[in-house]
């Protein structure tokens, strides 16, 4: 087999790249997060503190629970 031969045979037989975003095709694509539609009462501390702290809520981690909700409704406006 010539050199020739060869490249052409490994062309025809190698895997596609994927891009960095590509999922491979034996895995179904990532779905979005929905978004969390319970009101701000229903949700832990932990959890308004999460939102809090992606909202850049100063003061958050000394903040009660109650402080927390008037914050991110402050926010919201």
């Amino acid at each position: 087999m010539s050199k020739d031969d060869l490249v052409a045979t490994l062309r025809n037989h190698r895997q596609p790249r994927l891009a960095k975003n590509d999922a491979p095709k034996s895995q179904p694509p990532k779905q979005e997060s929905k978004p969390d539609r319970r009101t701000y009462e229903d949700r832990s501390v932990e959890e308004l503190r999460e939102r809090a702290q992606a909202l850049k809520v100063e003061g958050r981690s000394a903040m009660s629970k109650d402080e927390l909700v008037a914050a991110l409704r402050r926010h919201a406006k």
